[in-house]
């Protein structure tokens, strides 16, 4: 068979095997790969529509945990204030906010707030299935969990699907205890599956799980998968690829199925180009058979019969004649052959030494322009190379340093012996990586990262040792500053709690070691908030920065203060032999804090309380000495300050007990603990009834009675008198309107406002409130406030008391005398009454002098145009005395005890009253 024969054998040959080959590869490989993309393409929609949703989770997510941690919701849960209301919870804010629901729960399931908001149409709707009075707590939004964690998923109702979230309600600092709930839904409506939509490249339909319409396939992966689960259903018939997911709802339920829908265009373009190869093969292979081959013989096969002899040739004498005879035969493989191995043996010299100048060049490019700083030398240590970054780094040149030792770069920070350990290492492992502290230029030295290897040569010697290092300097300043920052206190560079506690912990094992004491004082500043109030912040942290610098004058050298925050310290005393130490120590404090300070001008002076404990005598841990010492410090707060006490079991005791109280006040409200009691108030010396008194009373399943003396400053330390005083002032002026109604048709009411309430600027409001609901006119609503509102920013209080007698309301000052009294007070404010205490009332009886402070009083009060009540007025005599003084009015146990309103209106004690007074009459 001749040659060209064989070469159309072969080119049929090679046509047929061609076009099997080129389906074997479409139904193994290429058709399959592309049903594998297909169904990634559609998972990945399906994924990227579940994190679209989980997208809007996360967002819903984040807009709960703004509104529930912020201290004006925990404020509005318990106060119901509208101004919260008609700001944060309008139509607006749900529109802006995208979001259909934002409904607040207290901790009974009571709905505080609950608008359901369409976000398409603008506007209210109601959800038959979302309770709007009164939610379920075992429901999964209200269920219980870590304070701080969040509730979120979806949520089927009777409109669709909901994406909702909840979070317990906390304070800014994300306190408890809970006080409530707030609860966000966004509809899973046409405007998010809009937005949804735009995430994906295919057709997708989301369907309810038991929506009648639900297609097969998606009937399918209900029953395949598991909520999460991608199902792909594939018909290699039809002309697209469907996928379903589930997606669980808050009871961990199908909730939701979404269906894609991908057309299988790929598929079909590949069946497409697959044939028209097909076709092109056997075109070409038919060429190949009918045209190609005689030119070939003739222009190809012929002569390379004749280079096939030349190359022989060129092997042998590496001359090649490059014009051929066409009249030369030969043999096609042996050409082939000869030319394969010279092309071969060409090949692998070039490639050979083209990898050799590559890595040469790539090398050099690395050491020219490699950030870190490279030294390269010998066995010996000698330096035979250095880079740029080296010469940056150290300030030494090129010529410093080549052909010298690398001992050059060394440094005696350290110990003897290290750099042989190095040299070893590398020795036995190849490298060794460490921190190094580099010799350089002008005697200074660098701390630097370095790695060292080495390249051995053919007898595994070593030939190079290459030294690649990087400088550490910024990097441990910055480690430095970081270090700082976290340890100490920005504003007056003492330790912060963090340090506090850890040198605590040491000094405490170090005393307990060496059988030492530690003592441990807590300082607060005393009225701290006025000198903000009045001077402005940035006064009061140059105050906190002075008082940091005056404690630490007070110290020993051993000691350490600390800023604990806000106004507070704390101080660690080592190694103390006795009380009288710890005392001396802390007396000297309070007297370098009171020193007089200079700010914006003007002289202030600034006391503390301090609180003291003893390890080992008080307690043997940190935590239990830091709460023993803040016990101590609130009773020397509530001695009125600027004084040291020491801990005492009775301080833990009474810590205990504050700490139930303040637990219990949170819950009292909510839980109709509370009880307004009346007190009378007479006139005289007739004792008739002119008006009542509002006085609380609280009893509490665990704690009992509770003393107004003992709840009332912790719930204004609190901030819940707010609360509280409104709810009082609003339930006392409904009770004396039905009395009103009933006939007393002129009785008066007091009650007392509390300075928090002035300072938070809630009374104004509190009061309009109170009398618009109630219904009261306001000549008949007195509000008592005590001298320590009036030492607040008085501008502020004047303009808060002047609205308040703009309502008709009256003003009475309560407990005149008791504290800072000034006649500047009654001259300055608006007052129409003014109230003696009970401390005047009982030391006057049988003493001259008492007896002339209230006749002086008296006097004052007439010549202002004021009434006088007398408080605390218990026997006979003390009434005829008030009456002989000319005092107006009394109020006391003599007359009546405070009662309860069904005592009131049942009569009792206040009927039998009544008729005494007339008797008398």
């Amino acid at each position: 068979m001749t040659l060209i024969n064989k070469a159309a054998l072969i080119v049929a040959a090679f046509t047929l095997a061609n076009i099997g080959f080129g389906y074997a590869i479409k139904h193994n490989w290429i058709d399959p790969s592309f049903e594998s993309f297909e169904q990634k393409s559609i998972q990945r929609n399906l994924t990227q529509i579940a994190q679209a949703v989980e997208r809007e989770i996360n967002h819903l997510e984040s807009l709960v945990y703004e509104y529930s941690s912020w201290d004006a919701t925990c404020d509005f849960v318990v106060t119901r204030s509208r101004a919260f209301f008609e700001d944060n919870l309008t139509i607006d804010v749900l529109h802006t906010s995208g979001i259909n629901w934002l409904i607040i729960v207290d901790n009974s399931g009571e709905v505080v707030s609950g608008p359901i908001y369409d976000v398409m149409t603008g506007e209210l709707v109601s959800l038959a299935e979302i309770p709007q009075g009164h939610w379920d707590l075992s429901h999964p939004l209200l269920a219980e969990g870590e304070l701080t964690d969040s509730t979120s998923g979806i949520m089927l109702t009777q409109t669709g699907p909901v994406i909702v979230a909840s979070r317990h309600i906390l304070t800014s600092t994300d306190e408890g205890p809970s006080r409530g709930h707030v609860i966000m839904g966004r509809a899973l409506d046409a405007d998010l599956i809009q937005r949804v939509g735009k995430q994906v490249e295919s057709e997708f339909h989301i369907w309810l799980a038991g929506d009648p319409e639900i297609p097969e396939g998606a009937l399918i992966s209900i029953e395949r998968g598991e909520p999460g689960s991608v199902v792909t259903i594939v018909d290699t018939e039809a002309d697209e690829i469907d996928a379903y997911q589930i997606l669980e709802d808050l009871d961990g339920n199908p909730s939701i199925i979404v269906g894609v829908t991908l057309p299988r265009e790929l598929t079909k373009s590949a069946n497409f180009i697959a044939q028209l190869c097909a076709l092109w093969v056997v075109f070409q292979g038919g060429i190949l058979v009918f045209i190609i081959l005689v030119p070939l013989n003739r222009a190809i096969i012929a002569p390379l019969g004749a280079l096939s002899c030349q190359l022989r040739t060129f092997r042998k004498t590496s001359e090649l004649d490059v014009e051929l005879d066409s009249d030369v035969g030969g043999e096609i493989g042996e050409l082939r052959r000869e030319f394969g191995n010279m092309l071969k043996q060409l090949e692998n010299e070039v490639m050979e030494r083209r990898k050799s100048e590559e890595g040469l060049r790539r090398a050099a490019a690395v050491f020219n322009i490699a950030t870190e700083s490279i030294v390269i030398a010998n066995s010996a240590g000698i330096i035979l190379d250095v880079n740029s970054a080296f010469t940056e780094a150290t300030g030494l040149s090129r010529v410093d340093v080549l052909g010298r030792s690398a001992d050059i770069l060394a440094t005696n920070r350290h110990a003897k012996g290290f750099f042989g350990s190095v040299i070893s290492q590398v020795a036995q492992a190849g490298k060794w990586e460490g921190e190094i502290w580099i010799r350089c230029s002008a005697g200074r030295s660098i701390p630097a990262w370095v790695s060292v290897g080495c390249a051995l040569d053919d007898h595994s010697e070593i030939e190079r040792v290459v030294v690649v290092f990087n400088d550490m300097t910024e990097r441990k300043k910055s480690e430095a500053v970081i270090a700082h920052q976290a340890n100490y206190d920005m504003l007056t560079k003492l330790p912060n709690r963090y340090l506090l506690r850890d040198r605590f912990r040491r000094a405490l094992v170090r005393a307990e070691r060496e059988h030492t004491s530690v003592g441990l004082l807590f300082i607060d500043l005393d009225q701290f908030k006025k000198i903000n109030d009045t001077l402005g912040h940035a006064a009061g942290d140059e105050a906190l920065r002075h008082v940091a610098a005056r404690i630490n004058q007070g110290l020993r050298d051993a000691d350490t203060a600390a800023r604990l925050g806000g106004d507070e310290f704390a101080v660690i005393l080592l190694e103390i032999e006795s009380a009288a130490d710890v005392d001396a120590i802390a007396k000297r404090i309070l007297e370098q804090v009171s020193a007089p300070l200079e700010l914006n001008k003007q002289d202030i002076v600034m006391t503390a309380s301090i609180g003291a404990a003893i390890y080992p005598n008080d307690s043997d841990n940190d935590e239990d000495l830091l709460r023993n010492a803040d016990a101590a410090m609130y009773r020397s707060k509530q001695g009125g300050g600027n004084t040291v006490n020491f801990f005492t079991e009775e301080m833990n005791e009474s810590a205990n007990r504050r700490f139930q109280v303040e637990t219990q006040l949170w819950k009292a409200l909510e839980l109709n603990e509370f009880e307004v009691y009346y007190q009378p108030i007479v006139a005289l010396p007739e004792g008739r009834m002119v008006g009542v008194e509002a006085l609380l009373r609280w009893e509490n399943p665990v704690l009992g009675m509770v003393s107004p003396a003992e709840f009332v400053p912790i719930a204004e330390r609190s901030g819940l008198i707010v609360v509280i005083g409104s709810w009082v002032l609003e339930t006392a002026c409904r009770q004396v309107k039905a009395w009103h109604d009933a006939g007393w048709t002129t009785l008066r009411l007091a009650v007392n406002l509390s300075p928090r309430e002035v300072d938070r600027g809630d009374a104004v409001e509190s009061i309009r409130n109170a009398l618009s609901q109630s219904g009261l006119r306001a000549e008949y609503l007195e509000i008592e406030v005590t001298e320590r509102v009036l030492l607040d920013d008085v501008e502020r209080v004047t303009a808060i008391f002047n609205t308040i007698k703009e309502f008709g309301v009256r003003l009475c000052i309560d407990d005149f005398g008791t504290g800072y009294s000034s006649l500047s007070y009654l001259q300055s404010f608006p007052f129409d009454v003014l109230k003696i205490d009970r401390a005047f009332v009982h030391g006057a009886v049988g003493h001259e002098d008492g007896i002339s402070l209230l006749r002086a009083i008296n006097s004052m009060a007439e010549s202002l145009h004021l009434e006088v009540v007398a408080e605390g007025v218990e026997t006979r005599e003390q009434k005829e005395m008030l009456s002989e003084l000319g005092c107006g009015f009394a109020q006391g146990y003599f007359f009546c005890r405070p009662l309860s309103a069904d005592s009131f209106e049942q009569g009792g004690p206040i009927a039998k009253w009544l008729r005494d007074v007339n008797a008398s009459d």
